[in-house]
Order: structure tokens, then sequence, then C-alpha cells
């Protein structure tokens, strides 16, 4: 499973607000949290094309921590934009080490190699060549 799958469990614990409940003020700041996200993703798009190299994730932090704190202020939870960023980057950790994308292999390589010796194999190692296979 990649990171940006998700789970049938995990999309029925997401809150989502309803939109036809939310006062002005709360679109209001959702709306310009967005637009302020939007104008740095084009600020970082040109910058890219210039051939900057940049963190794109991290240029554009600040607004989306706003984006967040605008929305999860309409469900009560303005004070857990930390904690709930924390826990997205547990689980996407998680995630990559489920699916391979760091893997650790725990054995201890020694630079000796044993040969074991068996009886017929060393003359058949000798004698063999890649055109008896065709």
């Amino acid at each position: 499973m990649t990171r940006s799958r998700m789970v049938l469990y995990e999309a029925k614990q997401i809150l989502i607000p309803d939109s036809r409940e939310l006062s002005s003020e709360e679109c209001g700041a959702i709306r310009s949290a967005l637009n302020r996200l939007l104008e740095k993703e084009e600020e970082l798009a040109e910058s890219v094309e210039k051939g900057d190299e940049l963190d794109l994730l991290a240029e554009k932090e600040d607004e989306r921590d706003e984006l967040d704190h605008a929305v999860l202020s309409t469900m009560g939870m303005a004070d857990r934009v930390d904690e709930l960023k924390q826990s997205v980057e547990s689980l996407v950790q998680l995630r990559r080490e489920g699916s391979g994308e760091q893997t650790t292999v725990l054995v201890n390589r020694t630079g000796e190699k044993e040969v074991i010796e068996l009886e017929g194999v060393e003359s058949a190692r000798e004698s063999t060549r890649l055109t008896d296979f065709s």
C-alpha cells in the first residue's frame, strides 16, 4: 500500500465539516487561507522554473498551517494543529516502513566468505558453460 492510499477504517474516522453550517467568518477564513496557499504555490512554481532548489513542503508550511487552523477551528480543534500534524507524520512514516520504501535488514555480514565444498560440485562449476543451457 502506498502512503497516498487510505484504508477504509481511516476514512470512516475523518471528521468533515458541513460547509452549509459554517458561518461567513469561518468561510472567509478558510477562503483567505486557501488563497494564500495557492499564491505561495504559484510563487514557488516560478522559483522552480528559474532553477532554484527548494523544499516545496517546507517553503509553504506556514500557509498550510494557516489553512489547517482555519478548517480545524470550524470543528473546535484549532488548538490541536501541531498534534494532528505529528499524527499524520507518524502515519506516513509507518506507511513508508510498511511499504518497503525504508527497510532494515538485520544481517551481520563478515568479511570472510565461507566456501562449502560438496562432492562433484567443483568439477561441475569448472566445466559448465552458458552454452550448455541454450
